[in-house]
C-alpha cells in the first residue's frame, strides 16, 4: 500500500545530480521520477546506458534527448520482472 510519503521529492546527492544533467534529465523532473510498478519506487540514472534504473526491481527506462521514457512497454524487465524485489531485499 502506498501512502502520501511515497509519493514525495526525494532529495538527491551531488552524483546523482550531476548523472540526471549528464542524461539531460531536469533536476525537477528527476527528484519525482518513479518506477511505473505499482510500488512507484525512485529510480536512478545510469549515464552509460543513457537509461534510467529501478532501485527495486532493476527495469530500465530509456532517456531519449533528455527525455526519460516511462513507459512499460518500452522498458527493460529487471531480472525478476516489472515490480519484482530483488534478491535480498
Amino acid at each position: 500500500m502506498t501512502t502520501a510519503d511515497d509519493h514525495r521529492e526525494r532529495t538527491l546527492d551531488d552524483k546523482t545530480i550531476a548523472d540526471f544533467d549528464a542524461l539531460g534529465v531536469p533536476r525537477l523532473l528527476a527528484e519525482i521520477l518513479a518506477c511505473p510498478c505499482p510500488h512507484h519506487v525512485p529510480v536512478r540514472p545510469d549515464v552509460a546506458a543513457s537509461t534510467l534504473v529501478c532501485t527495486r526491481c532493476q527495469t530500465t527506462f530509456p532517456v531519449r534527448n533528455g527525455v526519460p521514457v516511462m513507459l512499460l512497454d518500452d522498458a527493460t524487465a529487471g531480472p525478476e520482472g516489472i515490480g519484482a524485489a530483488v534478491a535480498g531485499e
